[in-house]
């Protein structure tokens, strides 16, 4: 695992346990409201994040700072509670299972909420999600090791990472991160 003196530009945050027992708690109530693509979703976020930011030590403090000053190229987060505590299953599930999943839709809070506390906005908006808030990321076309219930084994697959194939180095499609939340005065985000 890389330490900070090895990488200056990349750190964790740890939390403690009762931060990861807040994060979690709050990820669920965020998930039984609907998770982030639900109206109000986001202002709980923001709640829930100002809360637990109250609770971070100056080192902690520190580290969030830095990454939303920018001075951080990646924030890896430790110490959260397992949302889930059972194997994989044999298949993947539909799309629309998992779209309706509530331990989905708990992980998709989470991030949600961490992205809140480093006061940090990022989506995705490309052929893969449909333009969705959530955006899941599988074999779902085909051409895996295990084939999917409904998949056309005469068809050639998708040539995508996600369809189980090798690829070499690619881009996808373009995501827009920023770091200060948009307002009425700053109505676009930057390029």
């Amino acid at each position: 695992m890389p330490t900070a003196s090895a990488y200056p530009e990349f750190e964790f945050l740890t939390f403690t346990s009762h931060q990861a027992r807040h994060l979690q708690v709050a990820a669920t109530k965020l998930a039984m409201a609907g998770g982030p693509k639900s109206p109000g979703t986001a202002q709980l976020a923001i709640s829930h994040a100002m809360r637990i930011s109250a609770t971070l030590d100056n080192q902690q403090a520190l580290t969030v700072a830095r990454f939303g000053r920018g001075q951080l190229a990646a924030l890896a987060f430790e110490g959260m509670e397992v949302p889930i505590d059972s194997a994989p299953p044999d298949a993947l599930p539909t799309m629309n299972h998992l779209k309706e999943d509530f331990e989905c839709a708990c992980l998709a809070s989470r991030n949600q909420i961490l992205l809140e506390l480093v006061n940090h906005k990022a989506f995705a908006f490309d052929i893969d999600n449909g333009g969705k808030i959530i955006r899941f990321v599988g074999n779902f076309k085909g051409g895996g090791q295990n084939k999917l219930p409904d998949e056309n084994t005469f068809s050639r697959p998708e040539l995508s990472s996600h369809a189980g194939l090798r690829l070499g180095a690619h881009t996808e499609a373009p995501y827009q991160c920023q770091c200060t939340p948009l307002t009425a005065t700053h109505p676009h985000p930057p390029p």
